[in-house]
């Protein structure tokens, strides 16, 4: 098994046992569908939580940039973690509420 595959069942479990909410494995699978179908590139994710689905999409080999804004410094500070043990460096992790970001 490869060393992301490994840190998302870490995350997931982590997820689970700890009452975070994060998307269920079949939801992955159909937006990486998609993702793939329309030829997507890039993400705007509203609620990192803890890396999950932030990781899962990035790992996509189609997907150049997702940008993740997580406004609970908990889930920022474990999602961060989540971010450089996956060595992915097309993420992009913002620690803020969403409504306080100006997007040109």
């Amino acid at each position: 098994m490869d060393r992301i595959r490994k840190l998302i069942e870490k995350i997931e479990k982590y997820g689970i046992d700890n009452n975070v909410p994060i998307m269920s494995k079949d939801t992955i699978i159909e937006l990486n569908k998609i993702i793939n179908n329309e030829k997507v590139t890039s993400i705007l994710e509203i609620g990192t939580a803890i890396g999950y689905s932030t990781i899962c999409f990035a790992n996509n080999e189609n997907i150049k940039k997702v940008i993740s804004i997580e406004r609970d410094n908990l889930r920022y500070s474990i999602a961060k973690k989540n971010v450089l043990e996956s060595n992915l460096s097309n993420i992009k992790l913002i620690n803020d509420d969403a409504f306080n970001i100006e997007f040109n």
